[in-house]
């Protein structure tokens, strides 16, 4: 898989965190578990490589940044 093809993962690792905060995650661990959960579903979907390594990460650092982003401009 290409970096490209992880991006439509986004609003799934977003939901799978905001489900992980509502049952007791503390917040300040949520860009870790963004990332985590990013990788395992990459390399779930694609297996392991690299590519899904780096693939996992853009996907919880954008999945990250998407809902912190709206949080900020929704304030």
């Amino acid at each position: 898989m290409e970096l490209s093809q992880f991006l439509y993962l986004v609003p799934l690792v977003v939901g799978l965190v905001q489900v992980a905060k509502v049952t007791g995650l503390s917040s300040k661990y949520a860009p870790l578990v963004s990332v985590l959960l990013g990788v395992a579903t990459a390399t779930i979907l694609s297996g392991v490589s690299a590519i899904a390594i780096l693939g996992g990460v853009v996907l919880g650092l954008s999945a990250s940044g998407l809902f912190s982003g709206v949080k900020s401009t929704v304030k």
